[in-house]
């Protein structure tokens, strides 16, 4: 209804994403990091939350909207991912 949650294919978007939504995603370099796997939400196509998720426990490390703060979708995101894990 809406939501969506996906992967980037190009580094540029992670620069779009941390712009749009204030936090460091591209400064920082998470895509870099081993283990892990940084996906966006988007809403009615604007990003809402980045995620950040560890492969090798199947956890949520965090999940961040503008200025670095949940999002009222932070529980929706949550739970579609949990639902997933379950499925696979």
């Amino acid at each position: 209804k809406g939501l969506v949650i996906g992967v980037h294919k190009y580094v540029k978007e992670f620069m779009i994403e941390g712009d749009e939504l204030g936090h460091c995603v591209f400064t920082n370099k998470y895509y870099l990091q081993d283990g892990s796997l940084l996906l966006y939400s988007k809403y009615r196509g604007k990003y809402i939350e980045t995620i950040q998720y560890d492969l090798l426990n199947n956890t949520i490390i965090q999940s961040r909207g503008l200025g670095n703060k949940r999002t009222k979708y932070h529980e929706r995101i949550e739970k579609l991912i949990q639902s997933y894990r379950e499925e696979n």
